[in-house]
């Protein structure tokens, strides 16, 4: 946001008024934290919608997750404030709410250490996370200032743990249901493929063997064997009988 002075119409001709008709602006960066620090929610919401810091209106969009040299970001120093306003205007426009900095707390750390129970339970609805460590691995809980504090933080995290049991345990059931059904499903298919094949193989062995018969009996059928004429058995015998008188009488 810039501070502007109009300038007079005789501004060119005095030099000491026109040197204090100059425009005086501030970075964008400096000037939002200052905002923040400050914890003027209204403030910070006439930045946050102004033409020149507004990308609906074409002009440069603020980082609201911008760290300073220690990491801490505007919803650190809104949570440090203890402005319940600042803190929704920040995770309302896209702030993050597990950020951390050098030392690795988040903004729920910070309200846990300082005791500020609503705060905290504002963060926790914008799904602040309850089981994060810092680096030195301490729980939001470890650092909770007061009883409040830490009867809030128990009660959440009990819970989030009885959600994640009953959702691992649903899991497990239905993940077994689908296992025994799934199961239960190719066997029935594996039968039904069975049975398709013995079906449609006997039937095959069937036509086959109808095939075979048909063909032996065209073939049969097809084939000339030779006649051999008839010799009934009384000419057998004669000849029989016949044959040693012929032999003697050659002889």
């Amino acid at each position: 946001m810039a501070l502007r002075r109009t300038s007079s119409s005789n501004s060119e001709s005095n030099p000491e008024i026109a040197s204090r008709n100059r425009k005086v602006s501030f970075p964008l960066a400096a000037l939002f934290q200052s905002v923040v620090q400050d914890g003027d929610p209204e403030e910070i919401m006439k930045i946050l919608k102004h033409k020149d810091y507004s990308p609906s209106c074409g002009g440069a969009a603020i980082n609201v997750n911008e760290t300073n040299h220690v990491g801490l970001t505007p919803l650190h120093h809104c949570v440090l404030n203890n402005n319940m306003d600042s803190v929704k205007i920040m995770l309302n426009h896209g702030a993050t709410v597990n950020s951390r900095d050098i030392n690795g707390f988040s903004p729920l750390h910070t309200a846990s250490a300082a005791g500020f129970v609503q705060v905290a339970s504002m963060l926790i609805c914008f799904g602040a996370d309850v089981f994060e460590r810092t680096n030195d691995g301490d729980l939001p809980i470890d650092l909770a200032k007061d009883a409040a504090t830490s009867q809030l933080f128990n009660a959440v995290m009990i819970e989030q743990l009885h959600r994640k049991l009953m959702f691992s345990g649903l899991t497990k059931y239905y993940s077994l249901e689908a296992f025994s059904f799934i199961k239960q499903t190719v066997s029935y298919i594996i039968r039904l493929l069975m049975r398709t094949w013995i079906y449609f193989n006997a039937k095959l062995q069937q036509w086959l063997s109808r095939e075979t018969i048909i063909n032996c009996d065209d073939y049969k059928s097809n084939i000339n064997l030779p006649q051999k004429p008839f010799v009934s058995h009384s000419i057998k015998e004669d000849e029989t009988n016949e044959s040693p008188t012929k032999n003697g009488s050659v002889s």
